[in-house]
């Protein structure tokens, strides 16, 4: 693998040290009613032991269905020994859902771990909702998974440091997805009435091969019609992939949380299976799929019918012995964005009339198709406003100017999803204009300032502002 000297010397060329997290604690809210929270974090490590990253929890067992909290974390691993160390940990994010007493959304997670060879843990955590009703301690357990990744900082790397490393190519997927659920008989919603309106959902999946008979997939989707604005689903799990030529077929097995709106999931555990058919060009994907999605503490089933566009990567990844061909080795643009969104107050902006603005902590990646144009992906979750429980989802097209003296504009248009903590988005589409500017500091971080609307198929309807850090990298990809 490629070492951490010529990382240090090398300007272009950055090998990052990685890991996933899953953590699992039972909160003890009000009247003894027992919460279970299932955590998912990405953490971005440091060779003098910290790390930061993101951060996504949801519900999986009691009656909260629906709770979801996205946000930031920052911790720092101090070791005894080799295999033994002893992690701090400070979480700062936004959400709610399931009906809980979130407030505002605002939540704090403070927390300390004994770390098991750098894998299994088992702690205790502080969870604060500030302008809520939620405050807990309890123990949880944790096992984290860690892995390198290469990232460039110059569209053109060197050749000659290039050749130096050790490294192969990873099969990876990243898909726009559109799902309708089709209730089975005796389904209901949390009113206790049938639910027979087909849900449809907008959502993204991400898929890598693991090997040539198996890959991990992760996938998020949220309502955008069907009268259960505010439902959002979060599953994780492994499939079969079959290819021949341009033609593949898959077949997936997924667990995770979901609920929120309408959708009666109870504690939130949900399970799915689901098989697909899809065609490839260009690095392109298109498939149809069919499926069937089961809620594992009550009888909320439905049939699915999915749509998914993909996009096709060969990343460029660390290997301790493997070289590749760098004669067909490209650069992709991207950039990591983390914000705050500020809604201003109207008539139409909450069924609550509470006179408060609302903000929303939120993070998204773009991917440059060229210099100038972006594709984006985004998601946010309120924090204030006593908004707790909204959150959004969505899918954007951008265009960035040259820079000026280190300042570029920029417009944007964004659609998607977003429901919850009484905000009046009808069935859940929403819609955002905007546009704004960006100041470069180096070639690595910008500050960015952006303006414009939010327009919902409710009464939703009025002016944003956001503001946030940019952090801009390059991929390595082959092609094929």
């Amino acid at each position: 693998m490629i070492s951490t000297t010529l990382v240090a010397e090398n300007k272009d060329i950055v090998l990052q040290k990685n890991s996933l997290g899953v953590t699992f604690e039972e909160l003890t809210l009000k009247n003894n009613e027992k919460m279970g929270l299932m955590g998912v974090r990405y953490n971005f490590e440091n060779i003098n032991s910290y790390y930061y990253g993101l951060s996504l929890y949801g519900t999986l067992t009691g009656k909260r269905g629906g709770f979801f909290v996205g946000g930031f974390h920052s911790g720092y691993r101090y070791f005894f020994y080799d295999d033994v160390a002893l992690d701090g940990d400070l979480f700062v994010g936004g959400g709610g859902g399931g009906s809980a007493p979130q407030g505002g959304g605002l939540m704090l997670r403070e927390s300390l771990t004994f770390l098991y060879k750098h894998k299994f843990g088992f702690g205790y955590s502080n969870i604060t909702f500030p302008n809520g009703a939620i405050q807990t301690q309890q123990l949880f357990v944790n096992y984290i998974i860690p892995f390198n990744s290469f990232y460039f900082l110059s569209a053109t790397p060197s050749k000659n440091e290039l050749q130096k490393i050790f490294a192969t190519t990873s099969k990876e997927e990243i898909a726009t997805t559109y799902q309708i659920y089709y209730p089975i008989k005796n389904t209901y919603q949390t009113d206790k009435t049938l639910l027979t309106i087909p849900l449809h959902l907008l959502g993204i999946s991400y898929k890598t091969i693991l090997e040539k008979n198996l890959f991990l997939t992760l996938e998020s989707a949220g309502a955008l019609g069907g009268d259960s604005t505010g439902y959002m689903e979060v599953l994780g799990g492994v499939g079969i992939p079959f290819e021949i030529k341009n033609f593949s077929a898959n077949l997936k097995f997924l667990l995770g949380s979901a609920g929120g709106g309408k959708v009666k999931t109870d504690g939130g555990a949900v399970s799915k299976i689901s098989a697909e058919i899809g065609y490839s060009f260009f690095n392109t994907k298109i498939a149809l799929g069919t499926g069937y999605f089961h809620s594992i503490q009550n009888n909320f089933n439905a049939r699915i019918m999915q749509l998914s566009i993909a996009k096709q990567f060969n990343f460029v990844v660390p290997d301790r012995v493997k070289k590749i061909d760098f004669k067909k080795f490209i650069t992709e643009k991207y950039s990591l964005h983390f914000m705050n969104e500020h809604y201003f107050y109207n008539n139409s902006i909450s069924s609550k009339q509470n006179n408060l603005d609302i903000d929303l902590v939120g993070m998204s990646i773009d991917l440059y198709l060229n210099s100038f144009v972006f594709l984006s992906g985004k998601a946010c979750g309120a924090y204030r406003g006593d908004a707790g429980g909204y959150a959004e989802g969505l899918f954007g097209l951008g265009i960035l100017s040259p820079s000026l003296k280190g300042f570029r504009t920029l417009g944007e248009i964004d659609f998607g999803a977003g429901g919850g903590g009484s905000l009046q988005t009808g069935r859940g589409t929403i819609f955002k204009p905007q546009i704004g500017v960006q100041y470069s500091f180096n070639k690595r971080f910008s500050f960015e300032l952006m303006s414009g609307k939010i327009i919902s198929s409710g009464k939703l309807k009025t002016n944003k502002l956001s503001f946030g850090l940019v952090y801009k990298f390059y991929k390595g990809l082959v092609q094929e």
